[in-house]
């Protein structure tokens, strides 16, 4: 989903107002040349300088605020993002969410099954879950409960059979 709301500088909180976060479809390599012909869709100005933006996003019915980089525009302050940038508030607001609901951050499943040593289509065997399911899980999707619950289920198991050996 997209930010909402007024995000702010990471650096003396300044306001800046969105109009629509550019979600374009150009690949890493080419993000220099995004850079040359990034325009701002709010004044046309042509300069943009990278900050770490505050933004205010509404996700499943509660709003988180998270810290993402964004190009800023050096004449207005409207921030533009590429899919990249994105991607990474994506996974930002949904570990955001996750830690206030005391669910696992994408980041600690991706360890856990890494700890366990398991192939991926195993560890999604053992949730029963599909590994189309896990692979959302591990990036800015939200688990639910019950399934936050078997993975935690698997980890305690794992450590009482890894003590008794």
């Amino acid at each position: 989903r997209g930010a909402t709301g007024v995000p702010q500088e990471a650096s003396g909180l300044k306001e800046v107002k969105p109009q629509n976060p550019l979600a374009s479809a150009l690949g890493v390599c080419q993000l220099r040349l995004f850079m040359h012909n990034l325009t701002c869709l709010h004044c046309n100005c042509k300069k943009f300088t990278t900050k770490s933006i505050l933004f205010p996003v509404e996700f499943n019915e509660d709003t988180v605020e998270v810290f993402s980089d964004a190009f800023v525009c050096d004449n207005c302050g409207e921030p533009l993002m590429d899919y990249t940038q994105m991607d990474a508030l994506r996974r930002l607001t949904a570990d955001k969410y996750r830690e206030t609901h005391g669910l696992l951050q994408s980041h600690e499943i991706i360890a856990i099954r890494e700890r366990l040593r398991m192939p991926f289509v195993e560890f999604a065997k053992l949730l029963r879950i599909t590994p189309k399911e896990l692979r959302r899980y591990e990036t800015y999707f939200v688990q639910p409960k019950e399934i936050d619950e078997e993975i935690k289920t698997v980890i305690y198991l794992t450590e009482k059979i890894t003590i008794i050996n």
